[in-house]
């Protein structure tokens, strides 16, 4: 094996931050059953809380999560894609002075937090580095607040950081985060529009079954079933699209951690009463469920 190889090789890479391990300062701790190595005894402490505190399922989402090569991540040098936050021009755009001793401050922007852990971890992790003096995230609105002296730090290690440990960040820019809530409002209006204008419909059809009425003939519930079924259709596809995506991501990365989202049940029952339906039509008898699926999904 050559030395270029043996560098690059995971043994020398830390377990939390996955900088590369300098010869003679390697820390190493048995967690999940396996030897770890860190590059120091934070990094060492900080896996050995989140670990304690039945948290290690962060370890499995960010390497799933993640997709940055190993390389660019292990590596301690800002990429070109990230160096022009530090542009005077853009420094002057993204941060603002803060205190008298000549430090900046910035608002970012985060992605891909997930739980109350992804906060601490992230906060932990920006405090660490040389020249951070303050940093507070709020989880509701995912937006970092955080104070740093440029003779130290910068605004692109800031974003580099928050990379290597499995999430991302970027300056936030009030006008790109309300037209972004904007589309989002949109998206959910469209879809809720959808579910409710189909429920409506789905329920009118299914009144002369609440109400027993037996004047109905066979063709003509036949029908209102299969009017009911098409109905149904853009309610399930459309509106519940959403749950079902989520049901698949936790479905699919269960071998990384474990534990499945609530979006799994609601997306089985959703997609069990729905064939049970179309089976009872295509059979002739039994219950339809649509009414109450699009009730559901409204």
């Amino acid at each position: 094996m050559s030395s270029s190889d043996k560098t690059n090789s995971p043994s020398n890479i830390c377990y939390h931050c996955g900088s590369f391990i300098l010869p003679g300062d390697s820390y190493e701790l048995v967690l999940g059953g396996e030897v770890r190595k860190f590059c120091c005894a934070g990094c060492m402490a900080v896996a050995q809380t989140i670990h304690g505190e039945g948290l290690e399922v962060f370890y499995a989402r960010r390497a799933q999560s993640s997709d940055k090569p190993a390389a660019y991540l292990a590596s301690n040098e800002i990429p070109e894609s990230l160096a022009p936050y530090d542009d005077a021009s853009l420094l002057g755009r993204y941060t603002r002075p803060c205190g008298e001793e000549g430090h900046l401050e910035t608002t970012l922007r985060l992605e891909k937090i997930r739980c109350a852990a992804c906060v601490w971890l992230c906060e932990q992790h920006l405090r660490r580095i040389p020249g951070v003096k303050d940093v507070q995230i709020n989880y509701v609105s995912q937006k970092v607040k955080a104070e740093f002296a440029p003779e130290q730090t910068s605004l692109a290690r800031l974003l580099f950081e928050v990379e290597r440990i499995g999430y991302e960040a970027w300056p936030f820019e009030p006008s790109l985060s309300i037209e972004k809530s904007k589309k989002e409002r949109r998206q959910l209006l469209t879809r809720l529009g959808v579910a409710m204008l189909g429920m409506m419909q789905v329920m009118m059809y299914a009144w002369p079954s609440y109400v027993g009425n037996s004047d109905i003939t066979v063709e003509y519930d036949l029908l209102l079933g299969w009017t009911s079924w098409v109905l149904t259709v853009p309610v399930m596809v459309y509106s519940a699209g959403p749950i079902f995506q989520a049901a698949w991501r936790s479905v699919m990365s269960f071998r990384q951690t474990q534990m499945l989202g609530m979006d799994v049940p609601i997306a089985l029952a959703l997609a069990l009463a729905f064939s049970a339906g179309t089976i009872n039509l295509f059979m002739g008898s039994g219950e339809g469920y649509f009414d109450s699926i699009t009730m559901f999904v409204a």
